[in-house]
């Protein structure tokens, strides 16, 4: 997909000879891409699929070109396409849990048949929204980044403006999407921080499976995984 005033008769066949373009948007976001590769895989339950995406392109930076380099090379790398080794159905760089679980760049590779199971980019963040404004599971600190919760009485001064991208409504929703199901098991090919890379980094991708990051996991924070699975009971009535 191409997003923008970027026209396809713009894009130079020579730069891609193998790629597909399914449609022009003048204005969108993620969720118009990552519904087609949503759709792609509930037809080919078999089949693995790549991410990616031109981050940065309203922030054009040394970090964000960084970034985007760093994330590109990693998706493709062998060793996240080997990542069912590791017992993983999804990889990336590098796998975050905090503020919330996520991708740095949200670039990524999974197995279709994981994704297939996923909920309807398109409508995801609608469902947030809504499972935010019947929610009242009593988590007095807004700062967990899960909901804006108005209704329990203990958060009667919540704030009613919340911000999107510390709730996930809107584009946000987009980052949290990979997420959004309970068989997911991710996979990253780059434990250090990024400081420690500059735009001539050369360092090499290393599989590794994420379920070691628990372990860092402190009793602050075990609130967000009850949220976690108070939405997957919202997202799948229960199971």
């Amino acid at each position: 997909n191409i997003i923008g005033k970027t026209k396809k008769e713009e894009i130079s066949k020579s730069l891609c000879p193998n790629c597909q373009l399914l449609q022009h948007y003048p204005q969108a976001g993620e969720e118009v891409t990552l519904h087609s590769l949503w759709q792609y895989c509930r037809r080919n339950p078999n089949d693995r699929v790549t991410y990616i995406h031109n981050k940065g392109s309203y922030s054009n930076n040394l970090g964000n070109t960084k970034f985007r380099r760093m994330a590109t090379k990693a998706v493709f790398s062998s060793e996240c396409h080997r990542m069912e080794q590791m017992g993983c159905n999804v990889c990336s760089l590098q796998y975050n849990h905090m503020p919330h679980r996520h991708y740095s760049s949200n670039m990524w590779t999974a197995e279709c048949s994981y994704v297939q199971n996923l909920p309807d980019p398109l409508t995801y963040s609608t469902h947030r929204q809504t499972m935010c404004d019947q929610y009242t599971f009593p988590i007095p600190d807004e700062g967990d980044t899960n909901c804006p919760l108005r209704k329990h009485p203990r958060n009667a001064n919540a704030n009613t403006n919340a911000e999107p991208q510390s709730y996930g409504f809107y584009r946000y929703a987009n980052e949290r999407w990979l997420f959004a199901h309970y068989d997911v098991e991710p996979c990253h090919v780059f434990r250090k921080s990024f400081m420690t890379c500059d735009m001539k980094c050369d360092w090499e991708p290393r599989l590794a499976n994420t379920r070691w990051l628990l372990r860092r996991y402190k009793p602050m924070h075990w609130k967000r995984l009850r949220f976690i699975l108070e939405e997957y009971k919202y997202l799948y009535n229960g199971t």
